[in-house]
């Protein structure tokens, strides 16, 4: 297996060549330079790389080839209406990798309605939300997912790569979330989306950009938590309009749930570095990572060497979309 790591145009080029499967995240321009062959792709331009502190890169393309555990393989593209089918296209042991595009419908309506995908919990459905840099983020520039095989790339579907393993083998996907639900604040929403204006606040109506500013908790680094099916889930605000009074967070809000705020970390960077080395058993089998962007942002993943090596997300897919999560692959035995 080529290890997670960076690489040089040429090389991947070569490695392409080969018939490799793999997974390819780079800036835009570089993505687009690459020939057809048995890859999806996403934009990022940031990654951690074992050994080095995290990094912006827009030459570079971070690769990880799983082709020594495709017994068998399928890409596929999917537009709106047909991701709902992605677990069925399936194998009937083996995951499912996905890369949707950041700020696109077909990521919200995969927020709203992934978990309840027919065979959705046949096998790990598992992946990453393709970005860009901040300030090209900001401004909804550059953000592509790529399907190789025909050399099409989209802002407004998603791609998948379909893997088989062998028998003896098994996948296993884990979540690490360093953020505990504080049930001081506590909100309820009654329509499921990713803007809210008006809600329950700890069970009265009100404005939750006005509840926030009055409390000088207008900022992005502290999630509001759910337990869904028994899983600690973020939902990271990504935006306060003033002018709106409007709240916008990076994955829809349900109707009928509780979200609570989560007691803010006194030491971000500490906290997530103490996480990611609690899971030592793992990080030798783990075959892809991905980690997303606000955890390299607040968790200045700049100054750390995290001990493992992927790519950072706008988005983390665990079965569902993921903010504000560091996620791991592993084939077991």
């Amino acid at each position: 297996m080529i290890a997670n790591q960076l690489f040089e145009q040429n090389q991947v080029e070569t490695l392409i060549g080969e018939n490799r499967v793999m997974v390819l995240t780079a800036h835009i321009d570089v993505l687009k330079r690459l020939p057809k062959g048995n890859w999806i792709g996403a934009t990022s331009p940031y990654f951690y790389v074992q050994g080095q502190k995290g990094l912006m890169n827009n030459d570079k393309i971070f690769v990880t080839d799983f082709t020594p555990y495709a017994k068998e393989f399928n890409i596929k593209s999917y537009d709106k209406e047909l991701i709902t089918t992605v677990a069925e296209n399936g194998y009937k042991n083996g995951f499912n990798f996905l890369i949707l595009p950041s700020q696109a419908d077909i990521t919200t309506s995969f927020s709203q309605h992934s978990m309840s995908y027919p065979n959705v919990f046949d096998n790990p459905l598992v992946g990453l939300v393709a970005g860009a840099e901040l300030e090209e983020w900001q401004e909804a520039r550059n953000i592509r997912v790529f399907n190789g095989q025909t050399g099409a790339s989209f802002d407004d579907s998603g791609v998948v790569l379909h893997v088989a393993l062998d028998e003896g083998q098994a996948a296993r996907l884990e979540i690490i979330n360093v953020f505990e639900p504080n049930e001081d604040i506590v909100i309820e929403v009654e329509e499921d989306g990713p803007v809210v204006k008006d809600c329950l606040i700890n069970g009265k109506q009100g404005n939750l950009y006005d509840f926030l500013k009055e409390r000088d908790l207008l900022t992005i680094s502290t999630p509001f938590v759910c337990n869904l099916s028994g899983a600690k889930i973020n939902f990271s605000p990504i935006t306060f309009d003033e002018s709106e009074r409007t709240v916008m967070f990076a994955s829809s809000l349900v109707a009928g749930e509780k979200f609570l705020r989560a007691h803010p970390l006194s030491n971000y960077p500490v906290a997530f570095k103490d996480a990611i080395e609690s899971i030592p058993e793992d990080k030798d089998d783990l075959i892809f990572s991905c980690n997303c962007l606000y955890n390299y942002l607040f968790g200045d993943m700049e100054e750390h060497d995290l001990g493992v090596s992927g790519a950072v997300s706008f988005g983390e897919i665990g079965y569902r979309l993921l903010n504000q999560t560091f996620t791991y692959l592993v084939i077991d035995k």
